[in-house]
């Protein structure tokens, strides 16, 4: 997918595709009012003896863009393509079980299960994917105008 994205931009090479990693899904999110204390509180919740959901899958696969992305970076030069750069908004949403569509703070419009623990919308985590994103792209035309691309991370 990340090939096919690049390469069909490939005659717009001053383009920076951007490439969002999946973010943590939190089983029972809606009995949380607040954040985990730290990653062991979230590691039991996936792992339960079973992958709740695939959730446990997310991580390697976001390994695996990652990869994808600088392999993709580091032979742009042949290439001639656009350079992808990761917005990566895993390890700031993972600790926070409270910001997902659950619960009463969907409000009374809201049509979906109330025990929807894979998107988010309330405040908070989507808040600062946003921040996240502006300061990437500030980031992006810094290493533009140096001709360097940043390598993807985690």
């Amino acid at each position: 997918v990340i090939d096919d994205a690049a390469g069909a931009n490939a005659m717009r090479k001053n383009d920076v595709l951007m490439f969002r990693t999946s973010v943590p899904g939190h089983k029972e999110c809606d009995l949380h009012n607040g954040v985990y204390a730290h990653y062991g509180e979230y590691c039991p919740r996936i792992v339960n003896g079973a992958f709740w959901h695939w959730w446990g899958e997310l991580p390697p696969y976001n390994d695996y863009a990652i990869r994808i992305i600088n392999e993709w970076n580091l032979l742009n030069t042949v290439k001639n393509g656009p350079n992808i750069e990761l917005l990566d908004p895993w390890l700031m949403s993972v600790l926070r079980p409270d910001g997902h569509l659950s619960g009463s703070d969907a409000g009374p419009s809201c049509t979906l299960d109330p025990k929807e623990c894979m998107l988010y919308s309330l405040p908070g985590p989507v808040d600062w994917w946003n921040h996240l994103l502006v300061q990437q792209l500030a980031d992006v035309g810094t290493h533009l105008e140096n001709s360097n691309p940043m390598q993807a991370w985690r």
